[in-house]
């Protein structure tokens, strides 16, 4: 900074009045912080009322050391300097200024000061409330169990911590524009998540899409995507929402693979599992300028509230209901949202359920936050059903509490799948239970088989031995054996005959085709076989098996046929 040479102010009126009609308060403080002159009313008082007074008599006790240092500072070394000061006004208002202030010198040394202030208490304002504004996304975003980013131009230019949690990127590596957005995804995906990506930015609106994600270890995620083209930074960008159903997925396969082993053993089917799920909100990261920014960050606010499939609810910090999304009135069944606005959060829970709420509150208070607590809802008409929430604290910039932030989804569904992959893991056991008492009694019964069998095996031996052999001794020795061999054919039939005689024993049932195929089963023959030489179709002896289970007791029993027929 240079020693400059001051204006005399009181030089003349026509300087007077020029200065007079200024955009900005100029003043003339002498070395002790007396008012000497200023160019305008101040705060409700007239030019008059202010000359006069120490400039300390306008401004918080807070700041008196501060100015009164600079300008002591400024008085030693004559070099001007720019501060912001805060000035109070006549009806206690506080109004900031951005002064810049030039030591008047004389004779080599400093006689007064030269203050030159431009109004900017409406930017303070501004950036106060964006600052406000941007808590309420970063309290929304951070605490989200979903994944929020931000794409622009093909980069990820926000990722809030639930994307470094689930895919395994800092998010020093998302930002870098070396990242490829792509990568993201399952090679077979990618096509139409390009696709996808050019038709929204053509201001295309797209239903949420399920995507298989890659984590940075390798692991696949199954997510749905929730996505919003927006204004960020003057840009198009896409706002995206990402819930992870992975488990819900596993969900439906473990009940699926229960269901399907219950329907093989039993012949029954359970109902098939209906999952739902929701879509979750985004945030912005960057501020642009002061009111831009703040209705930008408005409208972005907006827009993660509606485009969310759960309920977000915003509270004050005695529990009153100040804010709340589209699907919060979905939920609850109210048809507009005065009519929820300031009723007290509480009534919305069953009533054995308020005093854990109250005791959750204050946790939340304490630490920060929870996550997906289980309650019972009240809906307007009185109904209720089953939740899972999680909540959050809102604080301003001096880390006062405000308010809280509830996230709420309803959670019947999976509730009633639960229930029904028990009801069903049950019954199996009940099945299991049952085929071992079956296989028990089975094995008794085989054992028996074995007993017969064994006494089949040795009629058998000693009727050969005692009929065909003596016969086929003769026929050696006789010139004409030909009537020896009408016996031996009759015998032969004699010690076949004993496993027709079991089979018509068991039942009278069986057709002669029947068991005739019995016999061809006997003797290892598939059902191919059977076919080509009886000269039939497949499907008929497949019947004529059905049947002859069916003759024989074997239906509904884990059985085979032809080790049944050859134990026989």
């Amino acid at each position: 900074m240079t020693k400059r040479e001051s204006v005399d102010l009181d030089s003349g009126a026509t300087w007077q009045k020029i200065f007079e009609q200024l955009p900005f308060q100029i003043l003339e403080l002498d070395l002790e912080r007396t008012i000497l002159y200023i160019n305008r009313s101040f705060g409700g008082k007239s030019q008059d009322e202010v000359v006069g007074t120490s400039i300390k008599d306008h401004m918080p006790a807070k700041d008196h050391a501060n100015i009164q240092k600079l300008l002591e500072s400024m008085a030693r070394t004559g070099e001007a300097a720019r501060s912001e000061i805060s000035m109070v006004l006549a009806d206690w208002s506080q109004r900031w200024f951005e002064s810049y202030i030039t030591p008047y010198v004389k004779d080599g040394r400093v006689i007064k000061f030269i203050v030159l202030n431009q109004d900017i208490t409406e930017l303070k304002t501004n950036e106060q409330a964006l600052r406000d504004s941007e808590q309420k996304f970063r309290a929304l975003a951070e605490q989200s169990p979903n994944m929020i980013f931000i794409n622009a131009k093909g980069r990820v230019v926000f990722a809030n911590k639930m994307c470094e949690d689930l895919m395994g990127y800092s998010r020093e590596e998302f930002y870098s524009p070396d990242f490829d957005y792509f990568c993201l995804f399952v090679p077979e995906s990618r096509p139409l998540i390009q696709q996808n990506f050019a038709r929204q930015m053509l201001e295309e609106e797209l239903p949420p899409q399920e995507y298989t994600f890659v984590t940075k270890s390798g692991r696949h995620l199954n997510g749905l995507v929730s996505t919003r083209r927006f204004s960020y930074e003057n840009e198009t960008a896409i706002l995206g929402i990402v819930t992870d159903i992975t488990d819900l997925k596993e969900a439906e396969r473990a009940l699926k693979q229960a269901h399907d082993e219950l329907e093989s053993r039993v012949e029954e089917r359970t109902a098939e599992l209906t999952i739902a799920n929701a879509r979750k909100q985004l945030e912005i990261e960057e501020r642009v300028k002061a009111e831009s920014a703040l209705k930008t960050s408005e409208e972005l606010l907006r827009t993660i509230l509606d485009s969310s499939p759960d309920a977000i609810t915003v509270t004050d910090s005695s529990g009153r209901v100040i804010e709340c999304n589209r699907a919060t009135l979905e939920q609850l069944r109210y048809n507009s949202k005065k009519d929820l606005l300031h009723k007290d959060s509480l009534e919305l829970m069953a009533e054995k359920d308020q005093a854990r709420a109250i005791r959750n509150i204050e946790e939340v208070v304490r630490e920060g936050s929870m996550q997906n607590v289980e309650f019972q809802v009240v809906r307007k008409d009185g109904t209720m059903f089953e939740a899972e929430a999680s909540s959050s604290v809102i604080k301003d910039a001096k880390g006062e509490l405000r308010g809280f932030v509830f996230v709420t989804k309803d959670i019947t569904d999976r509730k009633a799948s639960e229930a029904a992959l028990l009801l069903s893991q049950s019954e199996l056991r009940d099945q299991k239970k049952a085929l071992e008492q079956k296989n028990i009694a089975l094995g008794e019964i085989i054992a028996q088989v074995e007993i017969e069998k064994q006494k089949i095996k040795d009629d058998i031996t000693l009727n050969v031995q005692r009929v065909l052999v003596s016969i086929l001794d003769k026929m050696e020795v006789l010139p004409n054996p030909k009537p020896l061999l009408d016996v031996l054919r009759q015998s032969l039939d004699n010690v076949a005959s004993y496993y027709a005689s079991r089979i018509t024993e068991k039942t009278a049932n069986l057709t002669p085709r029947e068991v005739e195929i019995c016999n061809m089963i006997r003797g290892g023959l598939s059902s191919k076989d059977i076919a080509e030489l009886l000269k039939i179709s497949l499907a008929t002896v497949e019947r004529h098996r059905k049947n002859i289970r069916t003759k024989l007791d074997l239906t509904n029993q884990d059985v085979n046929l032809a080790t049944f027929l050859r134990n026989f």
